[in-house]
């Protein structure tokens, strides 16, 4: 009896097939590509479907490069596939936890969805400053109402952009907000000074666009996009930001006047 894996891979818009095997495969209209990619060790279950699952691919499959390369706030889904004589039944589903690059491979972790059905529900976040992530649901500012203009930066390399744009705003005004390339690629602002900002993590296709002679093109194969940026200011969740920066007060998500004391720590009140 024959035995396939199919690995159906989402992010957002973007849609990713491969196999385990030796030829391609069609399945639902997807043409499922071979390539290097296979089930490493998985949480002890008595049932596939319900244990966490760990990935394993080249570094440089495209899926691995789209992770490593920037920070993304899109979720990575896994369909598993089983595939035999008989039929073809979804053997595992879930959703990306955490990656591990190692040499020339990188291990992929993902958790199933069945342990959503685990945890309680989420309920409003009782504490002093924003409990919303900004530019999301309950903050709903629109990024694109306080970005930056869009230009093209002095220099990036590795973690280091230099731009003009980021010294229109005082120092440390663009840290907790973010970076993106001509290329649709977000990184994270981790610190801000002058002209000059630091990423949490490089922009490579931004960097390769900057280091191109022409700044955009072919090089060793990968095409690069216009060397462009624009930022996105961040906030520190205080009800003064909120107010000041974006004149968001309507949506702020803290509760500033919470006293300092807690009425559950035995002392009188009186």
């Amino acid at each position: 009896m024959s035995y396939n894996e199919l690995y159906f891979f989402t992010m957002g818009t973007e849609e990713w097939t491969y196999t385990s095997g030796d030829v391609a495969v069609v399945y639902n209209t997807r043409t499922y590509t071979p390539v290097a990619i296979g089930r490493g060790n998985r949480e002890s279950k008595r049932e596939l479907s319900k244990a966490s699952l760990e990935v394993n691919m080249d570094v440089l499959n495209p899926i691995a490069q789209n992770l490593l390369g920037a920070i993304t706030e899109r979720i990575l889904g896994l369909t598993l596939y089983i595939q035999n004589d008989a039929a073809t039944i979804v053997g595992w589903k879930g959703r990306l936890s955490n990656l591990k690059p190692a040499g020339n491979k990188v291990t992929l972790s993902f958790e199933s969805v069945f342990t959503s059905l685990r945890r309680p529900g989420l309920r409003a976040r009782y504490q002093k400053n924003c409990r919303y992530v900004l530019y999301h649901s309950g903050c709903n500012v629109d990024p694109e109402t306080v970005a930056s203009a869009t230009e093209e930066p002095t220099s990036a390399s590795g973690s280091a952009i230099v731009t003009a744009a980021a010294a229109l705003q005082a120092d440390g005004y663009w840290v907790g907000g973010m970076v993106r390339e001509g290329g649709g690629l977000y990184g994270f602002i981790i610190a801000h000074d002058g002209t000059a900002i630091t990423l949490q993590r490089p922009l490579d296709a931004l960097n390769d666009a900057v280091a191109a002679d022409t700044g955009y093109g072919n090089n060793y194969g990968n095409y690069y996009g216009s060397p462009s940026v624009t930022l996105f200011p961040g906030c520190d969740h205080l009800r003064g930001t909120c107010l000041t920066k974006f004149n968001n007060l309507n949506n702020f998500g803290g509760f500033p006047w919470i006293p300092a004391r807690s009425p559950m720590d035995g002392g009188s009140i009186v």
